[in-house]
């Protein structure tokens, strides 16, 4: 078909429309919105009286069933919309010739004495005398059809002119297929954007400072939740900006005692103590810091994730005999961290976290990975190269070529993946490299979403064989 439009003749109207109509689609906000000027400008470029488009429907019966979207009319031609046959009318009752034809993506023209006895009569009833009718295909699937009625004169179609209408319908069918897979990514964005608001809102309303920071004493502080100026007087900014603020402000009493338990993280592999540290306007409080080491794929300890809570008050009860708030404490952070998993752990899409310095090791894999792949979280972990050796041999080396670039901060792909079960997933794969308040990488954070349907089923069940 290619060659065909190369040579036609140059200025072609035809042609022109054609590309009008990529023109159009291409910036058009909804592909609904500007159909009826493609239409137009199709009609009269054809001189053809009526063009329309039908979409395929299938009913509750399971019967496929063409629908009249769209229709342009030229001048003395009666339109069709109207009709009670263009609507939901199924392709068994008489049109089976046309159904078949345009599913293999075969266009269906000619004169209308020439069609099969069963579509001429509908075609006379509509005047028409001459018809040509191209398939409109979505991704890989038949979505519909477009069609062009000589309603005056028993025009002979050329194949140039079919082929610059198979053109004009598959611009159609590419916008389609476009935007649909850009509101199934979008409804992605979307969950991954209200995770981690809620992720945010349910740290940032924990009555504790949550912090990630380097390892050893002078460790640089990663990130320090809102709360860290209710509890210190410090804003975030300025407790981030210091070089040393954990032993700065802390009690010189305390400060042998959470040095050694700092050191010796390593082993325990968590970290709990209670130390007092000065708040800016000079009072002492007592803080209890409880974290764990996040470590990396080699097992060595990479940084802390912990919170500090403000006991003062505890320490004061205890003293009467008292410790009901830190219980309090306890279960209400237990339930926040409750609720962080139920957003993360909850949804459709798989989560992940993987190291900055190698993109392809995997530090979190949220629990849906079993749904799409069969294997268990901690498969993943444990077998570092288990997601790349299920990707599709079709798709591997595309995917590997598929850089993510600390410059961009970004990740996109669409592959497929062969599961635990021998399956193929198609599989949508966003990330987004998560960084400091100065801007150095932290790690990559990102989902993974099947998007199997709407690669291989559509309303309709017919398939391009």
């Amino acid at each position: 078909m290619a060659e065909n439009l190369e040579g036609a003749k140059e200025h072609d109207p035809v042609l022109e429309a054609v590309g009008f109509a990529a023109e159009r689609f291409l910036t058009a906000r909804q592909w609904e919105d500007v159909v009826p000027e493609v239409l137009e400008r199709l009609g009269a470029a054809t001189d053809v009286g009526r063009v329309y488009v039908y979409e395929n429907r299938v009913r509750e019966d399971g019967e496929l069933v063409m629908d009249q979207r769209f229709e342009w009319c030229g001048p003395r031609v009666e339109g069709t919309m109207q009709r009670e046959a263009t609507h939901d009318f199924p392709y068994s009752a008489g049109f089976t010739h046309q159904r078949d034809e345009l599913n293999k993506g075969r266009p269906v023209f000619g004169l209308t004495r020439d069609f099969p006895k069963s579509e001429q009569a509908d075609m006379i009833e509509e005047g028409i005398v001459s018809q040509a009718v191209v398939p409109i295909f979505v991704g890989p699937l038949w979505w519909g059809y477009m069609g062009f009625d000589h309603c005056f004169d028993e025009h002979a179609w050329t194949q140039a002119e079919i082929d610059a209408l198979l053109a004009a319908a598959g611009t159609l069918g590419a916008t389609i297929y476009r935007k649909e897979i850009e509101d199934q990514l979008m409804g992605a964005e979307q969950q991954l954007f209200e995770a981690e608001a809620k992720y945010r809102a349910l740290v940032e309303q924990i009555p504790a400072v949550v912090y990630t920071s380097g390892l050893g004493a002078e460790g640089e502080w990663l990130y320090v939740s809102p709360q860290i100026e209710a509890v210190l007087g410090y804003a975030p900014e300025e407790w981030l900006k210091h070089q040393a603020p954990w032993t700065t402000h802390m009690h010189p009493d305390d400060l042998e005692e959470a040095l050694a338990a700092e050191a010796s993280i390593g082993d325990k592999q968590e970290l709990k103590l209670e130390y007092r540290m000065y708040t800016r306007d000079g009072r002492l409080l007592w803080i209890r810091d409880e974290a764990r080491v996040v470590c990396d794929e080699s097992g060595q300890a990479s940084f802390l994730l912990g919170v500090m809570s403000d006991i003062t008050s505890q320490k004061e009860a205890e003293v009467l005999g008292a410790a009901t708030e830190r219980r309090s404490l306890e279960r209400r952070l237990g339930e926040a961290e409750a609720k962080f998993r139920a957003v993360v752990e909850n949804g459709t899409a798989i989560v992940y976290m993987d190291e900055v310095e190698e993109p392809g090791d995997t530090i979190y894999v949220s629990p849906q990975v079993v749904d799409i792949f069969g294997w268990a979280p901690e498969d993943l972990l444990e077998d570092q190269d288990l997601w790349m050796n299920s990707i599709h041999p079709d798709d591997r080396d595309r995917v590997t070529a598929t850089e993510r670039e600390e410059t961009v901060g970004v990740f996109n792909a669409e592959y497929r993946v062969i599961n635990r079960a021998g399956e193929t997933v198609w599989l949508h794969e966003q990330g987004h490299l998560v960084r400091d308040p100065d801007g150095t990488p932290l790690y990559w954070l990102g989902i993974a979403l099947d998007v199997t349907e709407t690669k291989v089923s559509r309303p309709s069940p017919i398939r391009r064989p």
